[in-house]
């Protein structure tokens, strides 16, 4: 597993926060990922890298540039740095607009400039994707947040 650096950078989490995401979303935030950001409300991680398989066997590897806190200052979009300090709902918003058929919560930001999510299903979590800054459909990149945390390398 991960060790974590300069989490809770905005904070930790109350449970005004949480009620916010289940408002904004529709859904209430997977168990698992309500967990992760009690314990870890943004920040990065050690080690940072994980693979993205392609169905023809090929694999990219990627780096996680940081974990997204659920709240925060609301991304100005001018300063490098600002990136990497944007709420996981401002992040949610986009995906919504980008991909209004998929309910998706997004927990990290890739050093490519990509988006990685848990694709909800029906309710539940489901499997770990990448969305790439290219307008691709997302990339499947893990079954479950826990094995995207137990994956990382």
């Amino acid at each position: 597993m991960p060790r974590w650096f300069d989490v809770n950078p905005e904070g930790p989490v109350t449970s005004d926060d949480f009620m916010r995401f289940d408002a904004i979303a529709g859904y209430p935030l997977p168990v698992l990922l309500r967990e992760h950001l009690e314990a870890a409300n943004g920040g990065y991680s050690e080690p940072n890298g994980y693979v993205v398989p392609h169905p023809d066997g090929r694999i990219d590897v990627h780096q996680v540039d940081c974990f997204l806190a659920l709240h925060g200052n609301h991304w100005d979009g001018e300063l490098p740095d600002a990136y990497r300090r944007r709420p996981l709902l401002d992040v949610l918003a986009d995906l919504q607009d980008e991909f209004p058929d998929e309910a998706m919560v997004p927990f990290a930001l890739d050093a490519f400039g990509g988006v990685l999510a848990v694709r909800m299903d029906d309710g539940d979590a489901g499997d770990v994707v990448l969305i790439t800054p290219d307008g691709e459909d997302p990339h499947f990149v893990a079954a479950s947040f826990t094995e995207f945390l137990e994956n990382l390398h």
